[in-house]
C-alpha cells in the first residue's frame, strides 16, 4: 500500500510555514503507522465517499492513529465497510459520519462549521476517545445497520505512536505542551448533497496558500469535481496543514460548468469589447486504445472511457450544453439534469479548447477510467478525437510535458524525448489532420510541488536546488531544447544538407548482398543425367512408370541443373546489378573442419553461381565466414572445440580459406573473410575476457588468410580481400550534455575501432578503449583484460586489408551509464536510447539518412584515403509489394553516401543493399519475398544503377553500361572456354592450311595445262621445240 502521503506533506508544510513561523519552531513529520487506501467505498447506486486527513502541528506534533480496522483492497459490495478519520480531536457522537446510505435513511449529525480547540489547548489533562463507524450492507437488504465503536485511552506524555490491533484494549496518544489554534480548520467531505456554507469547503485553498483562510462564501457551492483520487493540502493561521483525500462523484460538474460560464459571460459583455481576449477552461484527459483493433466492443469501451472522463466536461461546454448522451442513460439515476436555460448558458462558453495532456492524466493508475483497454501516449489521436467530436474547434495545449525522478538534475533526457514525441504528434496533427492547434504550453517553468508525487519528481524546465538556502535555478536539457524548438519554430532539417545531383564512378559497384548460400548435393534438375526413359500417366495415376529396356544417351551435369541457381540468376537479372555479395557456408565445405575430407560438389555448386553470374556480367564477393546469432556456422569439430575461443580455430581457418582462394579465385576478385566479427560479442558473453578473446583470435584468422593470399594467390588472381565490419553510426542522445558526447565516441571506438585500429592503423587496439576497461578494472568495477599484442603479431595485423567494408544499417542514440560487472556490454557504460519521433522499422531499426554520410567522413578522418565498400545497408519494411519504406531508405543512404563520395571526397568504390530474398519468419529485408515474388523497390533500385546515381534531368549517363557488361561477358568467354577455342583454333588452323594446298595445287595445276597446251603451237623454221 501506498505511503506515500506523508512523505510530500512534510515539505509541504515546511514551506508554507518557513516564512512566518521562524527558526525557532521544530516541524515534526507525522509517520503514519497505517495504511493510505485509494478505493472508495460504495454500494448500488449510492454516493458513499470517506475521508480521512492527518494534522501536523508547530511546534509539537499530535497524532492520533487508527489502523488495521480497515482491509486492504478495495471492498467490494455485502462486505463489512470500516471508516476511520483522525483529527486532533477524536471522533465522538456528535462528529459527522463519513459515510451515508441514501436507500438506508440513516439518519447522521451534522457536520460542525469548525473543530473546536476543546481541552487540546491544556496539555496532558484527560482522556479521549476513538470512534469507529461499522456500516454494513446485508446481504439482500437495501437497508444498512450502523455500529459505532469506542475506545478509551489515556495521554501520555511520551512521543511514541501505538497502532491500533484488530482487537486493541486501548488507545495511546502522544501529546506535547505547546499547542495554541486559531482561527478556522476546514475539511472537506463530499456526500448526497452539494456543499453549502454550513458545510466545511476547500474553495478557500488559494488564500490558504497565504496562509490566510476565511469561512466559507455561499456562493462557493463545490469542490474541484473529479473521479480521480486528490490530496490537497491545507493551512490556517499557521498553525497546521491538514491534508484530505476524497473520491467525489459527478454531482458537482454541474456547478463547476455553471460557475466557468457565469465567468465567461461576465468577461464577454463587460471585458471582451475593449480587451479583446479570448477564455477557456482547461481540460485534461489520458487517451485510450482498444486491445482489439477490429473489435467493435472494445471500440465502444475506449469511447466510453473519452467521454466519462473528457466529454464529461467538454460536451456540455463545447458541444450541446448537456452531458454526453452515453453518459445521460448509463447514470440515469445519479445524473443530475441541466434545464433548457442552464444548457444555453453553458453551451458554447469557451473560445478555444483548452487542452492537458500529461502524466497526471495517466496516474495514479487505479483512478483511471480504461475499461478494460490499453492507455496510450498518443496525443495525436486524443487531438483527432476533439476534432471529430466537436467540430474541429481551435485548440491549445494548455499544459504538457513529462517528469524525471527527483535525483536528476540538469540531464534530464527522458523529458527532452518525450517533449519531442508530443510536439512532433502536434505537428502531425497540424500538417496531416488539418486540427486547428494554435498554441502549446510545457508544464512546468520551474520544479516545484508536482501535488500527489511531491517532490519526488521532477517536472521544471530549470532545476530547483531544494536543499539550498537560495533554492539555486538552472536551465536543464530540456529548457535548451524548448528554446531551440521554438527559434527554429518547429523541427528544422538541419542534420542533413539538400539531395545533391551527381554521379558515382563508372567503375562503381553496385551490388546486392545474400547471406550463406546451402549448396545443393546433386542437380535439381536430372532428366539430362537419367538415362531411363518414363511414361506419364496423364489420365490414371498421374505417376511416371519407367520404361524398361530403353537407354538414353546422357550429358554431364552443368550449372544450370541446379533449380537454385536458375532462381538466383532470375532475380539478379531482374535487379540489373553489377555485383552479387553472398556467403559459403564453411561447415558444408569443411565438415571435419580440416583438409582430410573435402566436399567437391558443394565447391562445384559455388563455382557454379560465381560463373553464371559472370555470364549475366554480374561479380561476385565471396564471404567466406557469415556468423549469425542463431547459427556459429563452424564445422562440428571446431565448435566442439572450443570455437574461437581456440587459437587453433584461426589456423583452421587459414587452410580453409586457402582452399577457397584455390578453387575459386580465378573467378573472384572481391573477397570478405569474415562477416561483422564485432558482433560475435552477442554470442561469446558469458564474460569480457572471453569476447576479447573470441575478438582476438577472430582478428589472427582474417590476417592469417589474408598473408596467404597476399603471398600464393594476389600474382595471379589480382583480387582483393578484406573483412566486414557491423559500423552503425552513434550519436549523442542529448546533445546538451558532454557525458552523451564522449558516450558516443566511445561506442564507436568499442564497436568499429575495436577491429578497425589493428588493421587500419596500429596494429594494437585503441588506446581510448583499453584506458577505458582498464580504468573500470582498477576501480574494481570490472575484471575484463584486453589481451597484450606482441610485437609479431601487431606486425601482423598492421595492414592486413586491402579496402575498408562496413555493414551500416541505423543510427543509435547512446548515453552513458555507469554498469558494474565484467562483460563486454558493461565495460562500454552505454545505454542506447529510442528516438520514437524517427521513422523506424518494424525491427525498429531508425531511418537517419546522415548518420551514414557522418561514418564515412569518421573513417576517411581516423584511418586516411582509402577505397570504402558499404557492403550491406538496408531495412526491413513488411510490405510485400510496394515497399515504400524500402525505396526511401535507398534513395536517402544512397543520397548520403553520394555527398560523401562528390563533397567529402571520400572514396566509396560500393553500395550492396542488404538483401536479395527474405527469409521465412524473420524480418522482411529482401528485394523478394520468400517465394520469389518481387517488390516495387526493384525498380527504384535499377533506376538508380541506370543512371549511376542521381544525375540531373535529361541528362545521360557516362557510363555505357552495355558495352561495359558486354566487355566483360568477352572476356569471361576467353577466360572460361579456353578448350573450345584451343579447339577452335586448330580447326581455323586446318582450314586455312587445307585452303592453301588447295590453292597451290589448283595453281600448279593449270602451269600444267598451260605448258602442255603450248605443245600444240606451230613453230617457224629454225625454231626449235624447248621442253621443260
Amino acid at each position: 500500500m501506498n505511503l506515500g502521503w506523508a512523505q510530500w506533506l512534510m515539505p509541504v508544510m515546511s514551506v508554507l510555514l518557513e516564512a512566518e513561523v521562524g527558526g525557532s519552531l521544530e516541524v515534526r513529520s507525522l509517520t503514519p503507522a497505517w495504511p493510505t487506501w485509494q478505493n472508495p467505498i460504495s454500494t448500488k447506486n449510492t454516493k458513499i465517499s470517506w475521508v480521512w486527513w492527518c494534522t501536523l502541528v508547530v511546534p509539537a506534533a499530535r497524532e492520533a492513529e487508527a489502523g488495521e480496522w480497515l482491509e486492504p483492497g478495495r471492498p467490494r459490495e455485502r462486505e463489512s465497510h470500516y471508516i476511520a478519520q483522525t483529527s486532533p480531536k477524536l471522533l465522538t457522537s456528535n462528529d459527522p459520519p463519513a459515510l451515508a446510505s441514501q436507500s438506508a435513511g440513516v439518519q447522521m449529525p451534522r457536520w460542525g462549521d469548525h473543530l473546536s480547540s476543546g481541552v487540546r489547548d491544556q496539555p496532558g489533562k484527560h482522556g479521549e476517545t476513538l470512534s469507529l463507524l461499522k456500516i454494513q450492507k446485508l446481504a439482500g437488504h437495501e437497508s444498512c445497520s450502523v455500529t459505532r465503536l469506542e475506545y478509551s485511552g489515556s495521554i501520555s506524555t511520551h512521543s511514541n505512536l501505538h497502532l491500533l490491533g484488530s482487537s486493541p484494549s486501548s488507545v495511546s496518544f502522544s501529546q506535547v505542551a505547546g499547542i495554541t489554534e486559531t482561527g478556522f480548520h476546514h475539511v472537506g467531505q463530499t456526500g448526497l448533497e452539494l456543499l453549502t456554507s454550513g458545510d466545511p469547503a476547500l474553495l478557500c485553498l488559494p488564500k490558504c496558500w497565504n496562509y490566510r483562510c476565511e469561512p466559507p462564501h455561499s456562493a462557493l457551492k463545490s469542490l474541484r469535481p473529479s473521479w480521480s483520487t486528490w490530496w490537497i493540502p491545507i493551512s490556517a493561521n499557521n498553525t497546521k496543514i491538514s491534508q484530505v483525500w476524497w473520491h467525489l462523484p459527478v454531482v458537482p460538474a454541474t456547478r463547476e460548468a455553471e460557475a466557468h460560464s457565469k465567468v465567461w459571460h461576465n468577461y464577454n459583455t463587460h471585458f471582451r469589447p475593449h480587451q479583446n481576449g479570448w477564455l477557456s477552461i482547461t481540460l485534461g484527459s489520458h487517451w485510450i486504445e482498444p486491445n482489439r483493433s477490429e473489435n467493435m466492443t472494445d471500440i465502444s469501451k475506449c469511447q466510453q472511457s473519452m467521454v466519462s472522463v473528457l466529454g464529461w466536461f467538454a460536451n456540455p461546454i463545447h458541444g450541446d450544453g448537456d452531458y454526453p448522451e452515453g453518459m445521460r442513460k448509463r447514470l440515469l439515476s445519479v445524473l443530475p439534469l441541466f434545464s433548457e436555460a442552464e444548457k444555453n448558458e453553458v453551451r458554447g462558453t469557451a473560445d478555444f479548447f483548452a487542452f492537458s495532456f500529461g502524466p497526471n492524466n495517466f496516474k495514479p493508475l487505479n483512478t483511471m477510467d480504461k475499461m478494460g483497454q490499453n492507455v496510450s501516449l498518443n496525443l495525436r489521436e486524443a487531438l483527432n478525437w476533439i476534432k471529430l467530436e466537436y467540430n474541429n474547434p481551435r485548440i491549445l495545449i494548455a499544459e504538457n510535458g513529462w517528469f524525471t525522478d527527483s535525483h536528476v538534475k540538469t540531464e534530464d533526457t527522458t523529458a527532452i524525448y518525450m517533449m519531442k514525441n508530443f510536439l512532433s504528434q502536434v505537428l502531425q496533427a497540424i500538417r496531416l489532420d488539418k486540427i486547428q492547434v494554435f498554441g502549446y504550453t510545457a508544464w512546468s517553468l520551474l520544479d516545484g510541488f508536482e501535488w500527489q508525487d511531491t517532490y519526488n519528481t521532477r517536472r521544471g524546465l530549470f532545476y530547483v536546488d531544494f536543499n539550498s538556502k537560495q533554492k539555486e535555478r538552472k536551465p536543464k536539457s530540456s529548457a535548451h531544447y524548448y528554446k531551440q524548438i521554438i527559434q527554429e519554430n518547429g523541427f528544422s532539417l538541419k542534420e542533413s544538407t539538400p539531395d545533391v545531383q551527381g554521379q558515382f564512378p563508372c567503375d562503381f559497384s553496385w551490388g546486392v548482398t545474400e547471406s550463406v548460400l546451402k549448396p545443393e548435393s546433386v542437380a535439381s534438375s536430372p532428366q539430362f543425367s537419367d538415362p531411363h526413359l518414363y511414361v506419364w500417366n496423364a489420365t490414371g495415376n498421374r505417376l511416371l512408370h519407367r520404361v524398361e529396356g530403353v537407354r538414353l544417351k546422357t550429358r554431364p551435369a552443368q550449372c544450370t541443373d541446379f533449380v537454385n541457381i536458375k532462381k538466383q540468376l532470375k532475380m539478379l537479372a531482374m535487379l540489373k546489378v553489377t555485383h552479387y555479395r553472398f556467403a559459403l557456408d564453411w561447415a558444408s565445405v569443411l565438415p571435419t573442419g580440416n583438409l582430410s575430407v573435402v566436399n567437391r560438389q558443394a565447391l562445384q555448386y559455388y563455382r557454379c553461381v560465381v560463373t553464371e553470374g559472370l555470364k549475366l556480367g554480374i561479380s561476385a564477393m565471396v564471404t567466406l565466414y557469415y556468423p549469425t546469432h542463431a547459427h556459429l556456422g563452424l564445422p562440428a569439430p571446431l565448435l566442439h572445440g572450443g570455437g574461437w575461443l581456440n587459437p587453433w580455430t584461426a589456423e583452421a581457418f587459414q587452410a580453409y580459406a586457402g582452399l577457397c582462394f584455390q578453387e575459386l579465385g580465378d573467378l573472384v576478385k572481391l573477397w570478405i573473410t569474415i562477416n561483422e566479427p564485432n558482433r560475435l560479442s552477442d554470442i561469446y558473453n558469458r564474460s569480457g575476457n572471453d569476447t576479447y578473446g573470441a575478438a582476438h583470435n577472430l582478428l589472427v584468422a582474417h590476417a592469417l588468410a589474408w598473408h596467404l593470399y597476399d603471398r600464393e594467390f594476389r600474382p595471379s588472381q589480382r583480387g582483393a580481400v578484406s573483412l566486414s565490419l557491423h559500423a552503425d553510426w552513434a550519436e549523442p542522445a542529448n546533445p546538451y550534455a558532454d557525458s552523451h558526447w564522449t558516450a558516443a565516441e566511445r561506442f564507436l571506438q568499442f564497436e568499429i575501432a575495436w577491429f578497425a585500429e589493428p588493421l587500419f592503423k596500429t596494429g594494437d587496439y585503441p588506446a581510448a578503449m583499453r584506458e577505458y576497461i582498464a580504468s573500470k578494472h582498477r576501480r574494481g568495477l570490472s575484471s575484463s583484460v584486453l589481451p597484450r599484442l606482441t610485437e609479431a603479431k601487431r606486425r601482423m595485423l598492421k595492414g592486413a586489408v586491402d579496402f575498408c567494408a562496413l555493414n551500416h544499417f541505423t543510427t543509435r542514440f547512446v548515453m552513458h551509464q555507469q554498469l558494474v560487472g565484467s562483460r563486454y556490454d558493461s565495460d562500454r557504460d552505454i545505454q542506447f536510447l529510442q528516438d520514437i519521433t524517427r521513422l523506424s522499422s518494424p525491427t525498429r531499426l531508425a531511418v537517419i539518412p546522415w548518420g551514414a554520410r557522418k561514418l564515412l567522413r569518421w573513417v576517411r578522418r581516423n584511418y586516411g584515403d582509402m577505397d570504402i565498400y558499404i557492403t550491406a545497408s538496408g531495412i526491413d519494411d513488411q510490405a510485400l509489394e510496394d515497399d515504400r519504406l524500402r525505396k526511401y531508405y535507398l534513395e536517402k543512404y544512397l543520397q548520403e553516401v553520394l555527398k560523401a563520395y562528390l563533397i567529402d571526397k571520400v572514396r566509396v568504390k560500393g553500395y550492396y543493399a542488404f538483401k536479395l530474398t527474405e527469409e521465412k519468419s524473420k524480418p522482411r529485408f529482401g528485394f523478394f519475398t520468400s517465394d520469389f515474388k518481387a517488390k516495387s523497390s526493384i525498380q527504384f533500385y535499377n533506376k538508380v544503377i541506370s543512371s549511376s546515381g542521381f544525375p540531373p534531368e535529361n541528362s545521360t549517363s557516362r557510363c555505357n553500361l552495355t558495352q561495359r557488361n558486354t566487355e566483360c561477358t568477352v572476356c569471361l568467354f576467353l577466360a572460361q572456354k579456353k578448350p573450345l577455342i584451343f579447339l577452335g583454333c586448330c580447326f581455323f588452323s586446318t582450314l586455312v592450311l587445307l585452303l592453301l594446298i588447295t590453292i597451290f595445287h589448283r595453281q600448279k595445276k593449270r602451269k600444267f595445262w598451260k605448258a602442255k597446251n603450248l605443245q600444240h603451237i606451230p613453230l617457224k623454221k629454225e625454231h626449235k621445240r624447248v621442253l621443260s
